[in-house]
């Protein structure tokens, strides 16, 4: 057993060894576990190792004393705070009175979480005698602490240190919270992303990381209620929702100034964050939003208590009954009794895929996001779920491909066990259900039906699976790879869903001629614009291709076999995701000094426009292959074969350079590196063609507008 190492806190003896195991330093934090979420470096809990350090200098000394000077603890580095003369974007209010430990730990916290350096803090003090040892801990020059001459209650005193804020955001914290996550620069992107949000709160969360609150709602009696009080989260939302809690509060300055902060009919405090919000519906058309990519722990009742006879505490019942006064007919419709406040949306899609979205690594997945988004920009609530992905995703790796959907506005559902489809998606009952992929939609559209009988179910074939594999097929003469699903198994289910969406006009004549069924287009992409283009591209050529899909492994192989018995007349570098996998399938071993593999590219458009071509020499596959919209997009010349440019529009075919086999690739390439770079010109026409044929804006008057009225 560990030996405990008792050290003395303020006037608490905790126990320093629990301490070090649970991952928490200082009073309420000894409670609680580290939290287990590694959501990017934008939102994981990036603070554990400076948590850890913490500990360790800790139990070596008396330092971290709620009486310790700011700067004492970061002079240790203890927490992490270097002077910046960086604008300030936001500030952090806290209201206080009395709550030495709450605040303290409070802003600890947030030395140690956040790693923004764009904030400010602001002390609002209501208590007087206080004065002295605020000044004299919090010492560092980024936290401002307003004194009032006399105590003026929690919301006065709030709005009178907001009436004091310059930057153009705050955010409302209780001294008794503290960060869990970063915060600030995912409140802030998220609060940009969207116009309709008023105002934005993190998931709050007890000390056994339960959900205290994601949003709360009022009922049409005018009783309020926490949204999945005592739960855990299981998956990443974006919800729009009745109100949330005046305890954690992110908003522009210009939306609290036009709204005039909290309303003093409801001083000194309770109710006034509802009110806040149904007022910013009502005249601004705003609403207030939570999002669990950001957490914070809550001690409830850890700043006014909870007897509603005591204290501040007691004006909680009579202010409810002020607040539904003044919004009795609002409340009585119902509107703000859901967790998605569903009446507010046009309808409700859930998108079911193989895999979560990697935007940067795959074609598929920027199409798949840029339909997601063309739905949450038509007002859609939309829902995503990967139903082939093992992982659990509270500790993902590609955690910040989560992050890119979330941020657009799509709740991922995560749940690894499909036995129980009613567990995974309860309450969210679809009008539309987008079943993605052969596989997914073959295993899934029958109890996908029997759940909701009215939903419209959409197939995604996302290209014409059973064409791709009879190639692959056909070109590794091996009859029984690939060999899961068939054409029939395609064509079974094109006739049971109720739409199907195809990437290309070829396929879509390819069905209607086998089947007589029209299918709808569905390739869309959301694509960068350039800054300045570069003006000297290298002397070579560039591929790029997963090394998850058969026919990106085909068509190295063949440049390595072409490089090997001929020979290659201009370097070319090879890019993509799951490289390492591409590499040990590959038959060709040998390597050369004319193709070098690069990894991963994360800056597609930028890297690609570094390049003088791109190849696209394919072998099998099936659809609009990607890899040549982004060629084209970056303004490389582009060498492909017939199969490659299959269900290219004649606009863009022109502009392509066709070759029947390997034989010419050389004289292509001499041919290619002779002609000057694109110019701004013909780069716009050609991305004007782009984005009529391919961009999100034929998705959204082709299928967006049809999908809920048809």
């Amino acid at each position: 057993m560990q030996k405990s190492v008792k050290r003395y806190i303020g006037s608490k003896l905790i126990d320093a060894g629990i301490i070090k195991r649970w991952g928490f330093i200082h009073r309420s934090f000894s409670s609680a576990p580290r939290p287990k979420e590694a959501l990017s470096s934008r939102v994981e809990d990036n603070g554990a190792a400076m948590q850890f350090q913490a500990q360790a200098k800790f139990l070596d000394a008396d330092l971290l004393h709620p009486n310790k000077p700011l700067s004492l603890l970061n002079e240790h580095g203890l927490i992490s705070y270097q002077r910046t003369e960086a604008t300030k974007l936001i500030t952090i209010v806290i209201p206080y009175y009395a709550n030495r430990d709450g605040l303290y730990n409070l802003i600890f916290s947030i030395y140690t979480v956040e790693p923004s350096a764009n904030y400010q803090i602001l002390i609002a003090n209501d208590n007087p005698s206080e004065s002295t040892f605020l000044a004299e801990t919090f010492d560092l020059d980024n936290i401002t602490i307003i004194n009032n001459e006399e105590n003026l209650g929690f919301l006065k005193n709030t709005n009178n240190a907001i009436a004091h804020v310059t930057t153009p955001y705050l955010y409302l914290v209780n001294d008794d919270c503290y960060f869990l996550t970063p915060a600030l620069e995912v409140l802030k992107d998220l609060y940009d992303g969207h116009e309709n949000i008023g105002v934005l709160s993190p998931s709050i969360e007890n000390s056994n990381r339960a959900i205290i609150e994601m949003g709360a709602g009022i009922d049409r009696t005018g009783e309020a209620f926490h949204h999945d009080r005592g739960t855990f989260s299981r998956g990443y939302h974006l919800r729009r929702v009745g109100y949330v809690s005046g305890c954690a509060f992110f908003l522009s300055k210009a939306i609290w100034d036009k709204m005039g902060g909290f309303n003093e009919l409801f001083s000194p405090g309770y109710w006034e964050d509802a009110d806040f919000c149904l007022r910013l519906f009502a005249e601004e058309e705003k609403f207030a939003y939570v999002s669990n990519l950001v957490r914070l722990f809550h001690a409830e009742g850890g700043s006014h208590g909870t007897d509603l006879a005591a204290g501040i505490k007691k004006y909680q019942v009579g202010n409810q009954v002020i607040f539904n006064k003044f919004h009795k007919s609002t409340v009585k419709t119902g509107f703000f009794e859901s967790n998605v406040l569903r009446d507010s949306y046009d309808g409700t899609l859930l998108f079911i895929d193989s895999l979560i979205p990697a935007e940067d690594q795959d074609s598929g997945s920027q199409d798949t996001l840029a339909q997601l988004q063309s739905f949450n920009a038509a007002n859609i609530k939309t829902y995503f779920y990967a139903a082939d992905d093992p992982r659990d995703h509270t500790e993902n790796p590609r955690s910040d491909y989560i992050y890119d959907i979330v941020r657009i506005g799509t709740d991922i559902i995560i749940n690894n066990d499909f036995r129980d489809p009613q567990v995974i998606f309860d309450n969210i009952n679809p009008d539309v259900v987008v079943l993605s992929r052969l596989p997914v939609a073959a295993r899934l559209i029958k109890p996908i039906r029997k759940m909701w009988p009215s939903a419209k179910i959409i197939f995604n074939t996302v290209d014409l699976h059973s064409l791709r594999l009879a190639r692959a097929q056909k070109k590794d003469a091996n009859p029984k790879k690939l060999a899961r699903f068939g054409w029939l198994d395609e064509v079974r289910l094109i006739l049971d869903a109720d739409e199907t969406w195809v990437v290309s006009e070829f396929e879509r004549d390819f069905i209607r001629d086998h089947i007589g069924i029209t299918a709808k287009l569905s390739m869309t992409k959301k694509f960068d614009k350039f800054a300045a283009l570069p003006d000297q591209r290298k002397k070579r050529g560039v591929f790029i291709g997963s090394g998850m899909h058969t026919p990106n492994i085909q068509s190295v192989d063949a440049l390595l076999r072409f490089e090997k018995t001929v020979g290659l007349r201009s370097p070319i570098d090879i890019y993509g995701s799951n490289q390492d996998l591409m590499l040990n399938q590959l038959k060709n071993k040998a390597r050369s000094e004319n193709i070098t593999f690069k990894g991963h590219l994360p800056n597609l458009n930028q890297g690609l426009s570094q390049y003088a071509f791109g190849i696209a020499y394919l072998e099998s596959g099936a659809g609009v292959k990607g890899k040549i919209i982004d060629y084209l997009w970056a303004g490389c010349h582009v060498i492909a074969n017939p199969l490659a440019i299959e269900g290219f529009p004649d606009e863009l075919v022109e502009t392509i350079h066709i070759i029947e086999s390997l034989d010419t690739l050389n004289a292509t390439i001499e041919k290619v590196l002779e002609l000057p770079s694109k110019t701004a010109a013909e780069l716009q026409t050609t991305q004007a063609t782009i984005e009529e044929h391919f961009g999100m804006g034929r998705f959204e008057r082709e299928i967006v507008r049809d999908i809920f009225t048809s």
